[in-house]
């Protein structure tokens, strides 16, 4: 799967520098956009469940290069903010084993949470600033409107900070916003799709608006070193960010 991945994400760079160099510079249109989102998290371990979502947003620019007719390469760069959801747990571990060590480190180290009871859910909020690639297919223009599809959307995600709520813990604390960045993965990649409207102000104005889904390709949480109590083994569940979003932005 990662070969599979870093094959396509290798062929959608070289394309899109391919259309950059010949589309000519009257066919490039840049804009920004705004994104509220709600995201929610799931696993490959049928004990370890979704439990919640989170509501953010994602802020930035935008960046299209037509290179045919209707067709045209996206691009940009954004800011997304509080992106998770809450997994709950059907056994007792150390899930959030670097934040707790980082805790024993630091000046708070009284504050512990290197034992998480079955049942407690692990609330996740990360920020992330992602670069996605993705092809847009225009209809031809009815009045003013045009209707757009992206497909496929892939994303290059880096992580900035993340923090978790823990509740129902009755091995130790059950700290808010609390700082496990650590146990996020630097990097996740991400596929998506979505579509919409396109609203014509003028011929070199055009506001838009459309509804996404994207979701992660690679494991956000880092299991390596995760104990399982009391049976000492190591819990490496896959765990995954998904989104549905909706975009509003102007492209001039």
């Amino acid at each position: 799967m990662k070969k599979i991945i870093t094959i396509l994400l290798i062929t959608m760079c070289f394309v899109g520098q391919s259309i950059a160099q010949k589309a000519d510079i009257s066919n490039v249109r840049l804009g920004i956009q705004t994104t509220p989102t709600t995201t929610w998290m799931s696993t490959n371990d049928n004990q370890i469940e979704g439990d919640g979502t989170k509501l953010g947003f994602n802020l930035g620019f935008m960046a299209e290069f037509n290179f045919a007719e209707n067709y045209s390469f996206a691009t940009g760069a954004s800011i997304l903010f509080n992106q998770g959801g809450g997994l709950k747990y059907g056994y007792d571990g150390d899930f959030l084993p670097r934040a707790a060590a980082d805790r024993l480190l630091s000046s708070n180290g009284d504050i512990q949470f290197d034992s998480i009871s079955s049942g407690s859910t692990i609330s996740y909020g990360v920020q992330y600033i992602e670069i996605p690639f993705s092809i847009r297919l225009r209809t031809n223009e009815f009045g003013y409107l045009r209707y757009f599809a992206e497909l496929p959307i892939f994303t290059i995600a880096v992580k900035t900070n993340a923090v978790a709520d823990i509740v129902g813990n009755t091995l130790g604390n059950n700290p808010v916003d609390e700082a496990i960045s650590s146990d996020i993965s630097p990097v996740t990649l991400k596929w998506g799709l979505g579509g919409g409207v396109e609203y014509s102000i003028s011929p070199d104005l055009s506001l838009i608006g459309g509804v996404f889904y994207t979701g992660t390709l690679l494991d956000v949480v880092r299991n390596k070193d995760t104990e399982i109590f009391p049976s000492g083994l190591e819990e490496d569940s896959k765990a995954n960010i998904q989104s549905l979003s909706i975009r509003i932005g102007i492209l001039f």
